[in-house]
């Protein structure tokens, strides 16, 4: 795991404007662990304070102790949410010859974390050494099985991958296995041997060491080699694959109970759909954990009230010129509730051309989906392949003249306002939006699947 490039905070700038009758206070960056950690705002009475919250740019903190005692003494719950967002993201990013990739993570408005990730460049030393694995696990209920689901279904994915070896002769004999050699109807059978195994197993261990523990996952994967892309989905997180030119050539398919082939098995499992809920509780039809909907002991594991069934699609790489993949992205629904797919794909490519720190770019979409009203966990991987869009400095340029723009624009507003103390970030921030809006350079320059939000 490596650390993303540092790049200046915007808070910077309103603590320049707003600070005029504050001491100087440093501020420094932990960068520890690729986490950015930050501390709860100060009390809503401080217009510095409003401001932040309002364009969500957390406060800097001084030291990870800092951040580990504000989440646990200023962060008090209302019900499932808390009073306010954390906004401090865990980051991590690596690359290898063929594809680099950025993760971002932020717990948001929800009391715990619940989300989990795996980032493996290699999939093991020997026949699967070019292989990749990616995934995000958004749990509920707990974040036990989120957990689990990164540590351990990926060594499982390698046991039925080194299964299928021993099944073929041919392959045996081969130091390394592409996935071109694969029969594919072999290979999604295995792959949900390997779903169905874990699931099992920890089942097993959850009954003996946390009996009382509820908790849940979905879990979107994918498995890359140089030849294909393979997609595994459980639940309603989502992968989508994007090409050079923006375009969404594969996207995987949510599992809802109101679906109706999932509600079928429902329905022959002896359950119900109600508000568009497994018997009006659960939200997602296909999870793993979960395990008070897999009590029938007479139903296989797919046709279960609740299924650990992955859905299996794949992508060859050596498509046509014209549908070569520039990036996917993993996600969990906090980031698909209030984005499409073309407005994600869409933006990430134009953010592309700007800046080549993908953890950046994942920042950027957690905190625009935050505004954007997300109430969940958000948790997302871009991995991008070596012809996606690279930065250049006319786009770079025009990004930070637009910037310099909202900022200039921003202190004449509050400047000109006698009564400072009185302001409310969002009228400052709707007039702001109403005075650039009437400049077509402005509106041209403006983030492509972003707008204003994004800024």
């Amino acid at each position: 795991m490596s650390e993303p490039s540092s790049s200046s905070s915007p808070s910077l700038w309103f603590d320049s404007l707003l600070r005029k009758n504050d001491t100087n206070t440093p501020v420094t960056r932990n960068r520890s662990n690729c986490v950015s950690n930050t501390a709860e705002p100060p009390p809503e009475n401080d217009i510095r304070s409003r401001l932040r919250h309002f364009f969500h740019i957390p406060a800097a903190t001084t030291s990870s102790a800092m951040m580990r005692d504000s989440s646990i003494s200023n962060y008090r719950a209302m019900g499932q949410f808390l009073e306010k967002p954390k906004t401090d993201k865990h980051n991590a990013n690596g690359k290898n010859e063929d594809l680099r990739y950025g993760l971002g993570s932020m717990q948001g408005w929800r009391v715990d974390m619940e989300d989990a990730h795996a980032e493996i460049l290699k999939l093991d030393d020997n026949r699967w050494s070019t292989w990749s694995y990616f995934g995000i696990f958004d749990g509920h209920a707990g974040f036990r099985t989120a957990v689990k689901s990164a540590e351990r279904l990926h060594p499982r994915i390698i046991s039925s991958l080194n299964g299928l070896v021993q099944e073929n002769a041919n392959l045996k004999s081969l130091r390394n296995v592409a996935s071109s050699q694969l029969d594919f109807n072999k290979f999604e059978m295995a792959m949900k041997d390997a779903y169905f195994k874990f699931d099992n197993e920890w089942k097993e261990e959850n009954r003996n060491n946390n009996p009382d523990d509820k908790s849940g996952s979905t879990a979107i994967s994918c498995l890359i080699d140089l030849e294909r892309i393979y997609f595994l989905n459980v639940g309603d997180s989502r992968a989508i694959l994007v090409s050079t030119d923006g375009r969404i050539l594969l996207a995987t398919k949510d599992h809802k109970p109101n679906d109706q082939a999932e509600r079928q098995r429902i329905q022959e499992a002896g359950g119900t759909v109600l508000i568009q809920r497994v018997n009006g509780s659960l939200a997602v039809s296909r999870a793993l954990g979960d395990f008070e909907y897999k009590n029938n002991s007479n139903r296989r594991p797919d046709q279960q009230l609740v299924s650990p069934e992955p859905e299996i699609t794949f992508y060859v790489r050596q498509a046509k010129q014209d549908e070569q993949p520039a990036f996917i992205v993993l996600a969990c629904d906090g980031i698909w509730d209030v984005m499409t797919n073309e407005e994600l794909a869409t933006y990430i490519l134009g953010r592309m051309r700007v800046t080549d720190d993908l953890c950046e770019i994942a920042n950027s979409i957690l905190d625009m989906c935050l505004y954007k009203g997300s109430k969940d966990n958000m948790s997302l991987i871009i991995i991008a392949f070596k012809n996606a869009p690279t930065p250049s400095s006319e786009c770079k340029a025009k990004d930070e003249a637009l910037d310099n723009e909202i900022r200039k624009k921003t202190i004449e507003i509050y400047n000109r306002n006698p009564n400072k103390t009185s302001l409310d970030a969002s009228t400052v921030w709707q007039q702001v939006v109403t005075s650039l809006n009437e400049q077509p350079s402005i509106r041209d320059a403006l983030p492509t699947g972003g707008g204003f939000i994004s800024k």
